[in-house]
């Protein structure tokens, strides 16, 4: 499975965003779309590591711009899995 793909099904079974706002939005901050909250993005965090059997560690997350979009997200969590970005 594609993590973009991933995150995308996670948003759409987890927020009140539509499909439609999330293919189009890729690259839009998640937080101001209101689409997460912060326990919102704690879940998501848990439920990456625990698919994707990785760490997301401090360092990713100090870097606000590789998080806060489903893009940035997922070229992240590839390069953690050690993944072709897509």
């Amino acid at each position: 499975m594609i993590v973009k793909n991933w995150i995308v099904e996670w948003f759409l079974a987890n927020t009140y965003a539509s499909e439609e706002e999330l293919l189009l939005g890729q690259d839009l901050d998640y937080f101001k779309e209101n689409w997460l909250d912060s326990i919102g993005f704690i879940n998501l965090l848990a439920d990456i590591e625990e698919f994707f059997d990785i760490e997301l560690g401090n360092d990713v997350l100090q870097e606000y711009s590789t998080f806060s979009t489903i893009g940035g997200l997922a070229i992240t969590v590839e390069g953690l899995r050690g993944c072709e970005k897509i």
